[in-house]
């Protein structure tokens, strides 16, 4: 059984490859998760050994706002510190959570469901003397390795941030403050720019092909580099090899170029394109698309919709 952050589209790619090392591992729980950078907000996978009896050990996520403190006082005086590569030593929870059901049921059963209460504070600034929300008593499914009590259950996957995490969380002045300081901006622009870049990582990493990257542009504050739009949905292939399988010879993609491929009887070979293309072998009717110019962004304003506000751009005006 699968957990996931609604918000993050991003989620389910990891499943195929996550399931395999829980099988692999025989973890009753698998927590996904991405380098962090240090002081980043969100949780970090922790190993906590007991003091009074080092027999007792618990992988578990520990919130941003305790982590640090937790490192001080435990681990390094200067807490949360950068690794050789810029990353926290902690890698970051993305909270996309994989159970073993059999076990998971039992543990239900035994415990009623009942998980410790946390409370996580939202302050509005760095004094901490105002909430930015109503704080409120949490019970959070990534504590759920507080009810396992078999060592070695609990494992954690760490996948590279393109490929597994993006979530659209936050507005766009948020997302443009988090930008300006060189982290991630979790707003609707990064989310479908990420999502596009997923398919553009997997084409060039996997099967080899050459692709354009477009220049460096500020949509309301983040700075996002838009080259070709590519969609590779998931009935064109589930994993890496799949899609390496179905895109072969030597093929190319300008940074003005739009590719949707869908449907498992797709093929990619030989194509230079410069242009848009939509594949959608559907029925088996051989259903091929094709558009003079391409789908270029153009800066939002504040008489557009909410949908190309909350991104900072629109369709260009062909």
């Amino acid at each position: 059984m699968l957990f996931f952050q609604d918000t993050n589209a991003l989620a389910l790619r990891t499943l195929p490859s996550a399931l395999g090392a829980s099988r692999k591992n025989n973890w009753e729980m698998n927590s996904i998760a991405v380098p962090r950078m240090p002081g980043e907000a969100m949780g970090a996978i922790c190993r906590l050994v007991d003091q009074t009896d080092p027999s007792k050990e618990i992988v578990i996520n520990v919130e941003y706002n305790q982590l640090d403190s937790l490192l001080k006082a435990k681990w390094n005086k200067d807490g949360d510190i950068a690794n050789a590569k810029g990353y926290s030593h902690f890698p970051g929870n993305t909270n996309t959570l994989l159970f073993k059901l059999p076990e998971y049921v039992a543990n239900l059963e035994r415990t009623k469901g009942v998980i410790p209460e946390f409370v996580n504070p939202k302050y509005a600034d760095e004094a901490r003397n105002r909430f930015k929300a109503p704080t409120r008593l949490e019970c959070m499914m990534q504590e759920y390795p507080k009810l396992i009590s078999a060592k070695g259950a609990v494992g954690f996957t760490t996948y590279d941030t393109w490929f597994s995490f993006s979530p659209v969380k936050n507005n766009v002045k948020d997302a443009a403050a988090l930008s300006a300081k060189g982290m991630p901006s979790f707003g609707a622009a990064q989310g479908e720019y990420d999502f596009f870049n997923w398919s553009i990582q997997v084409l060039e990493k996997a099967a080899g092909v050459k692709v354009e990257q477009g220049e460096v542009a500020d949509w309301a504050g983040v700075k996002l580099s838009f080259g070709p739009k590519v969609l590779l949905d998931p009935t064109f292939g589930l994993t890496i090899s799949d899609i390496k399988r179905k895109v072969t010879g030597a093929n190319a993609l300008s940074k003005h170029s739009t590719l949707i491929v869908k449907e498992a009887a797709s093929r990619i070979e030989g194509l230079n394109l410069d242009g848009y293309l939509s594949l959608a072998d559907s029925a088996g009717t051989g259903e091929i698309t094709t558009k003079k110019g391409n789908v270029a962004f153009e800066k939002a304003t504040e008489s557009d919709d909410e949908i190309y506000r909350i991104r900072g751009y629109k369709p260009e005006t062909q």
